[in-house]
């Protein structure tokens, strides 16, 4: 009885042995084979390509496989934090995953930023998003454009926000003007340009173009439209109106015409 308890343990035991020996030979062909794999395809996929059209798969393709490229590369050998972070030097991409998998497929999944604004002025041009981040044009999209003296310091490729807290603001209250015009059906058909003048003045064009409406800044934004209203609606009409160039909204409670 005795032996026979013994011989079963045995048996259980080298089975167990061989068990484990198999597992870790497993492991280890797995981790041979994943080293010694190569990338053939990269497959990428750009989450909210419907909505936004800043980068496309050929634009990555090409970006990921310039200098020495990727495909043929070991598998191994694909630095992905790496590559996540140029993606994400280039400013129109807000968030990328890079990751591979055992058929030898790299996957990189990519979220855009979102161009709110194109400023472009005294030769120099970039995007900014919703919170203020401001970007390169790499490529032109249809948004609203803000043309002239822009009182913000840009330097050509530069990614992040403004420098000081007073760009950023005016940034913002740029951003709080386009949304009303935009939010507003008239305004929104009948507001064509934004300029920006030397002193700072905040300048609107409409597609009649036949009155500069002079905003200043930003603040009183609702009541001055109201005021650009009642300019349409009164002062438009009458055979003087025909005369006036400029039409000053900045001052409270005046319409100044000139």
């Amino acid at each position: 009885m005795l032996k026979k308890i013994l011989l079963t343990t045995l048996f259980v035991l080298l089975t167990a042995a061989a068990g484990i020996g198999y597992f870790l030979f497993a492991g280890d062909y797995v981790r041979r084979g994943e080293a010694g794999e190569t990338i053939g395809r990269i497959d990428v996929v750009i989450k909210d390509s419907l909505e936004n059209s800043l980068v496309s798969r050929r634009d990555i393709m090409g970006f990921l496989n310039s200098g020495e490229g990727i495909l043929g590369t070991r598998r191994a050998d694909i630095q992905v934090d790496s590559l996540e972070k140029r993606l994400l030097d280039r400013g129109e991409i807000s968030s990328a995953e890079v990751f591979s998998d055992n058929g030898g497929v790299l996957n990189v999944e990519i979220q855009q930023r979102r161009a709110a604004i194109r400023f472009s002025g005294e030769g120099r041009e970039f995007y900014s998003d919703p919170t203020g981040y401001l970007f390169p044009v790499y490529k032109k999209t249809d948004v609203p454009i803000v043309t002239g003296v822009i009182p913000v310091k840009y330097a050509a490729g530069y990614k992040g926000y403004p420098e000081s807290d007073r760009e950023l603001e005016w940034i913002k209250g740029v951003g709080s003007l386009v949304r009303y015009i935009e939010n507003h059906y008239y305004w929104h058909k009948t507001v064509e340009q934004i300029d920006v003048e030397p002193g700072g003045d905040v300048v609107l064009y409409t597609r009649d173009a036949r009155q500069k409406f002079i905003f200043g800044d930003f603040s009183g934004i609702e009541e001055k439209f109201a005021k650009m209203s009642t300019y349409y609606k009164g002062i438009a009409t009458l055979p003087e109106a025909e005369r006036y160039t400029s039409v000053n909204l900045k001052y409270d409670k005046q319409i100044i015409c000139k």
